[in-house]
């Protein structure tokens, strides 16, 4: 027992403790080298792309409260920058009525996306270039030069508008309404709701009895313009009541037809269409003008074959004329011809291609909103052959949509 004591005090204590210490210290080093060996690197996970919701069909939505604009894939999806019951109207130019809102927002300078909504489509074209202040007749113009003639059925609401437009931007001072048996009779319209003198206007009832059958009617109405008023004009625009000249460049209407009358071959002025689609409204607007502000292409790299901007409608040289050949056009006298605003001879049944509008465009509101579509259809027209769902959807589906706001820039 005293051996074994003897032995343990004769040990070098500090030397195995060092020993110790070193062993512990080689151990922590080799355990934590190998516990990193074995731990993989953290891996930030990739950021998630975001997943396209699948298609589905459901019914539009209303994007306002009053002005019913839907959410369409086919038109650009912009504020209407005038539009609704807090805004100014052409309707504000009758006498003592009481305005429902504030002085009007600016519209500025639209520019058109760049991007077209399919490959497959054609180009969406950008808008026409149009002066910085629209041309307005002057006063001391003759208010006998050039007058407008137009056949008319049940458009109370729309005649208003149309009035102002042209008495107060292209200086015409006499109007010839032919009404199309209207009831009640347009020429019971009080003079507060009509916007315009109504010594400015002249309403013809026309008999039912002797009405026209098929495609006549309109182009009876015509020749009655011509035979009854014609001779105390010399121009006159045969046009309809959702139908809105508009010149586009710095002459006013006179000055234009005055510079065409020099050329004595001269028997007539067609006029391109600018169509305006119902800009995704449901129901009627203030102001058509200030309402619908997307139009159709004009189809340039096809020269304007697949727009139905190629129509035109025509200014008639009172002298010249003998009888309408369709709505579009007249068949003139010997030696006269239709031509565009360049002086180019037009000898198509109702097209003129390229569609051009430096000088002069003619806008039209075909559909407007989808209440007043249905009302048109069911109203048809003086040609009998009132418009359907194929022409509503070749215009607010079919074909490509532009943005076009230069008539929101006129007030009255």
């Amino acid at each position: 027992m005293r051996s074994i004591a003897t032995s343990i005090q004769s040990l070098n204590w500090r030397l195995i403790l060092s020993a110790t210490v070193c062993f512990m210290v080689f151990y922590l080093l080799v355990t934590d080298d190998h516990s990193r060996s074995q731990t993989p690197n953290p891996i930030t996970p990739p950021e998630e792309a975001p997943q396209e919701q699948p298609a589905t069909q459901k019914s539009p939505s209303v994007l306002g409260e009053y002005d019913g604009r839907v959410d369409d894939p086919y038109r650009i999806n912009e504020p209407n920058p005038v539009l609704g019951v807090d805004y100014d109207s052409p309707l504000d130019a009758i006498p003592d009525r009481t305005r429902p809102g504030g002085e009007p927002a600016e519209v500025g300078d639209q520019k058109p996306d760049e991007e077209t909504s399919s490959s497959s489509q054609p180009e969406v074209q950008p808008p026409d270039t149009q002066p910085s202040t629209p041309a307005i007749a002057s006063e001391t113009e003759d208010e006998n030069y050039v007058a407008i003639c137009m056949a008319v059925k049940n458009q109370r609401k729309d005649l208003p508008e149309f009035l102002i437009h042209h008495y107060h931007h292209l200086g015409i001072r006499n109007f010839y309404i032919m009404d199309d048996a209207s009831d009640p009779p347009l020429s019971e319209i009080p003079d507060a709701e009509l916007g315009v003198p109504r010594e400015t206007i002249t309403f013809e009832m026309q008999d039912e009895s002797t009405r026209g059958t098929s495609h006549s009617q309109q182009l009876d109405i015509y020749m009655r313009c011509i035979e009854n008023y014609g001779a105390n004009h010399t121009w006159m625009a045969f046009l309809d009541a959702d139908e809105f000249l508009q010149m586009t460049g710095n002459q006013t209407l006179t000055d234009m037809l005055s510079e065409l009358e020099q050329d004595k071959s001269i028997g007539s002025l067609g006029v391109n269409w600018r169509m305006h689609t119902s800009s995704g409204l449901l129901t009627r607007p203030e102001s058509a003008r200030k309402g619908f502000i997307d139009c159709i292409w004009d189809d340039l790299k096809g020269q304007g074959a697949n727009s139905f901007n190629r129509h035109v409608k025509s200014i008639v040289r009172v002298s010249h004329a003998v009888r309408p050949a369709n709505p579009h056009l007249w068949v003139l006298k010997d030696g006269s011809r239709t031509v565009g605003e360049h002086g180019d001879t037009i000898d198509s049944e109702a097209y003129r291609t390229p569609i051009t509008r430096d000088r002069i465009a003619l806008h039209h509101y075909a559909g407007k909103s989808r209440e007043e579509y249905e009302e048109k259809m069911q109203r048809g027209n003086a040609m009998d052959d009132p418009k359907g769902e194929e022409f509503w959807k070749a215009v607010e589906k079919d074909l490509p949509h532009m943005r076009c706001t230069e008539m929101t820039e006129y007030y009255p």
